[in-house]
Protein backbone atom coordinates (compact mmCIF):
# COMPACT_ATOMS: atom_id res chain seq x y z
CA UNK A 1 0.00 0.00 0.00
CA UNK A 2 1.25 3.47 -0.92
CA UNK A 3 2.00 5.55 1.77
CA UNK A 4 -0.30 8.67 2.52
CA UNK A 5 1.06 12.40 1.33
CA UNK A 6 0.69 15.05 3.93
CA UNK A 7 2.54 17.67 1.53
CA UNK A 8 4.00 18.77 -1.31
CA UNK A 9 5.32 21.32 -3.01
CA UNK A 10 5.19 21.74 -6.90
CA UNK A 11 7.69 24.49 -8.75
CA UNK A 12 8.49 25.91 -5.30
CA UNK A 13 10.49 29.21 -5.94
CA UNK A 14 11.82 31.33 -2.67
CA UNK A 15 13.56 34.32 -1.79
CA UNK A 16 15.07 36.54 0.92
CA UNK A 17 14.97 39.91 -0.57
CA UNK A 18 17.33 39.76 -4.09
CA UNK A 19 18.58 36.54 -2.99
CA UNK A 20 17.09 33.15 -4.57
CA UNK A 21 16.79 31.01 -1.98
CA UNK A 22 15.78 27.75 -4.23
CA UNK A 23 13.87 27.59 -7.79
CA UNK A 24 11.34 24.57 -8.90
CA UNK A 25 11.15 22.76 -6.13
CA UNK A 26 8.52 19.53 -6.19
CA UNK A 27 8.69 17.44 -3.38
CA UNK A 28 6.54 15.24 -0.80
CA UNK A 29 6.52 14.22 2.74
CA UNK A 30 4.60 10.80 3.24
CA UNK A 31 3.54 9.16 5.91
CA UNK A 32 6.05 7.39 7.62
CA UNK A 33 9.06 9.34 6.44
CA UNK A 34 11.71 11.36 8.64
CA UNK A 35 13.39 13.73 6.35
CA UNK A 36 16.75 15.53 7.62
CA UNK A 37 16.61 18.71 5.81
CA UNK A 38 20.54 20.09 5.63
CA UNK A 39 22.89 22.68 4.83
CA UNK A 40 24.69 25.65 6.17
CA UNK A 41 24.02 28.39 8.13
CA UNK A 42 21.83 31.22 5.34
CA UNK A 43 21.54 29.00 3.10
CA UNK A 44 17.48 28.77 3.55
CA UNK A 45 16.58 25.92 5.61
CA UNK A 46 14.75 27.95 7.88
CA UNK A 47 12.73 30.03 4.68
CA UNK A 48 11.47 26.42 3.52
CA UNK A 49 10.12 25.44 6.34
CA UNK A 50 8.53 29.02 7.33
CA UNK A 51 6.44 28.43 3.57
CA UNK A 52 5.83 24.72 4.55
CA UNK A 53 3.91 26.16 7.54
CA UNK A 54 2.53 29.03 5.50
CA UNK A 55 4.40 31.18 6.97
CA UNK A 56 6.42 32.84 4.55
CA UNK A 57 4.83 33.28 0.79
CA UNK A 58 5.96 31.56 -2.46
CA UNK A 59 7.75 34.00 -5.25
CA UNK A 60 6.29 31.01 -7.29
CA UNK A 61 4.88 27.42 -7.20
CA UNK A 62 2.88 26.72 -4.69
CA UNK A 63 2.87 24.21 -1.43
CA UNK A 64 -0.05 22.15 -1.02
CA UNK A 65 -1.43 20.18 2.33
CA UNK A 66 -3.51 16.93 1.54
CA UNK A 67 -4.35 15.80 5.01
CA UNK A 68 -6.22 18.50 7.23
CA UNK A 69 -4.51 22.14 7.27
CA UNK A 70 -1.75 23.34 9.07
CA UNK A 71 -3.41 24.63 12.06
CA UNK A 72 -4.94 20.63 12.66
CA UNK A 73 -2.39 18.60 11.06
CA UNK A 74 1.22 20.27 12.20
CA UNK A 75 3.57 20.93 14.74
CA UNK A 76 6.09 24.05 13.64
CA UNK A 77 8.98 23.99 16.41
CA UNK A 78 10.57 27.18 15.32
CA UNK A 79 14.59 27.59 16.24
CA UNK A 80 13.05 29.88 18.87
CA UNK A 81 11.15 28.22 21.92
CA UNK A 82 8.36 30.38 21.99
CA UNK A 83 8.13 30.58 25.66
CA UNK A 84 6.44 33.96 27.50
CA UNK A 85 9.48 34.03 29.99
CA UNK A 86 7.74 34.95 32.89
CA UNK A 87 5.46 32.19 33.11
CA UNK A 88 6.43 28.52 34.40
CA UNK A 89 7.09 25.66 32.30
CA UNK A 90 3.58 24.01 33.51
CA UNK A 91 2.24 27.90 32.05
CA UNK A 92 3.72 28.00 29.09
CA UNK A 93 2.49 24.24 28.11
CA UNK A 94 -1.09 24.80 29.33
CA UNK A 95 -1.04 28.37 27.09
CA UNK A 96 0.23 26.22 23.61
CA UNK A 97 -2.29 23.22 24.57
CA UNK A 98 -5.13 25.46 25.26
CA UNK A 99 -4.63 27.50 22.02
CA UNK A 100 -4.51 24.88 20.14
CA UNK A 101 -7.78 23.16 22.20
CA UNK A 102 -6.09 20.36 22.75
CA UNK A 103 -7.06 18.58 26.64
CA UNK A 104 -4.67 16.39 28.17
CA UNK A 105 -4.90 14.80 31.70
CA UNK A 106 -2.19 15.47 34.00
CA UNK A 107 -0.95 12.10 34.28
CA UNK A 108 -0.23 12.09 30.35
CA UNK A 109 1.74 15.29 31.25
CA UNK A 110 4.10 13.07 33.66
CA UNK A 111 6.01 10.63 31.37
CA UNK A 112 7.47 13.07 28.34
CA UNK A 113 8.30 15.40 31.16
CA UNK A 114 10.21 12.86 32.95
CA UNK A 115 11.99 11.48 29.72
CA UNK A 116 13.12 15.12 29.07
CA UNK A 117 13.99 15.44 32.51
CA UNK A 118 11.76 18.77 33.81
CA UNK A 119 9.79 16.65 36.25
CA UNK A 120 11.69 19.40 38.86
CA UNK A 121 10.78 22.24 36.96
CA UNK A 122 7.35 22.94 35.76
CA UNK A 123 6.72 25.57 38.18
CA UNK A 124 9.81 27.33 37.53
CA UNK A 125 9.44 30.30 35.08
CA UNK A 126 11.18 30.02 31.47
CA UNK A 127 13.59 32.56 32.05
CA UNK A 128 15.19 30.75 34.98
CA UNK A 129 16.10 28.00 33.00
CA UNK A 130 19.19 26.86 31.03
CA UNK A 131 18.72 27.00 26.86
CA UNK A 132 18.75 23.42 27.36
CA UNK A 133 16.18 23.54 29.71
CA UNK A 134 13.70 25.87 27.60
CA UNK A 135 14.33 24.11 24.17
CA UNK A 136 13.34 20.45 26.07
CA UNK A 137 10.38 22.55 27.39
CA UNK A 138 9.67 23.61 24.30
CA UNK A 139 9.57 20.32 22.49
CA UNK A 140 7.25 18.93 25.05
CA UNK A 141 4.33 20.19 22.70
CA UNK A 142 5.61 17.26 20.21
CA UNK A 143 4.41 14.75 22.85
CA UNK A 144 0.97 16.07 24.37
CA UNK A 145 -0.48 17.10 21.15
CA UNK A 146 -0.97 15.15 18.62
CA UNK A 147 -0.21 16.34 15.07
CA UNK A 148 0.76 14.08 12.12
CA UNK A 149 3.49 16.40 10.97
CA UNK A 150 6.43 17.61 12.54
CA UNK A 151 8.21 20.28 11.09
CA UNK A 152 11.30 20.97 13.08
CA UNK A 153 14.08 23.63 12.92
CA UNK A 154 17.10 23.08 14.54
CA UNK A 155 15.49 20.75 16.91
CA UNK A 156 18.67 19.21 18.35
CA UNK A 157 20.20 22.87 18.74
CA UNK A 158 21.52 23.46 23.40
CA UNK A 159 20.16 20.15 24.00
CA UNK A 160 22.58 17.53 25.75
CA UNK A 161 23.02 13.97 24.42
CA UNK A 162 20.76 12.38 26.63
CA UNK A 163 18.03 14.90 25.41
CA UNK A 164 18.98 14.11 22.31
CA UNK A 165 18.62 10.47 22.77
CA UNK A 166 15.09 11.14 23.95
CA UNK A 167 14.05 13.49 20.71
CA UNK A 168 15.57 10.80 18.59
CA UNK A 169 13.24 8.06 20.16
CA UNK A 170 10.60 10.70 19.77
CA UNK A 171 11.12 11.38 16.07
CA UNK A 172 11.70 7.43 15.40
CA UNK A 173 7.95 6.57 17.46
CA UNK A 174 6.23 9.51 15.54
CA UNK A 175 7.20 8.14 11.95
CA UNK A 176 6.87 4.30 13.27
CA UNK A 177 3.46 5.30 14.00
CA UNK A 178 2.50 6.66 10.49
CA UNK A 179 3.56 10.09 11.26
CA UNK A 180 5.98 12.60 8.96
CA UNK A 181 8.71 14.69 10.26
CA UNK A 182 11.00 17.21 8.21
CA UNK A 183 13.74 18.42 10.61
CA UNK A 184 16.57 21.28 9.59
CA UNK A 185 20.32 20.93 10.66
CA UNK A 186 23.31 22.64 9.43
CA UNK A 187 25.52 19.92 11.77
CA UNK A 188 24.84 15.94 12.48
CA UNK A 189 22.20 14.30 13.96
CA UNK A 190 21.70 11.42 17.07
CA UNK A 191 23.14 8.38 15.38
CA UNK A 192 19.95 6.51 17.03
CA UNK A 193 17.85 8.72 14.21
CA UNK A 194 15.91 6.65 11.60
CA UNK A 195 16.65 8.84 8.74
CA UNK A 196 14.40 8.12 5.31
CA UNK A 197 16.26 10.39 3.66
CA UNK A 198 18.05 13.58 3.09
CA UNK A 199 17.55 16.74 1.44
CA UNK A 200 20.45 19.06 1.09
CA UNK A 201 20.46 23.28 0.61
CA UNK A 202 23.66 24.80 -0.37
CA UNK A 203 24.18 28.42 0.72
CA UNK A 204 23.32 29.78 -2.90
CA UNK A 205 20.08 28.29 -2.19
CA UNK A 206 19.53 25.75 -4.28
CA UNK A 207 18.03 22.65 -2.74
Amino acid sequence: MTAAVYLSTTGLALARGDTSICQGLSMQLMAGECVHLHGPNGSGKTSLLQALCGLLQPEAGRVQWHVGTPRTSLHYCAHQNALKSAWTVAENLGWHLRLHGCTVAQEEWETPLSQMRLTHLTDTPATQLSQGEQRRAALMRLALMPRPVWLLDEPFNALDSAAQECLAQWINRHAGEGGAVLFSSHSGHPAALQLSRRMSMEVEGHA
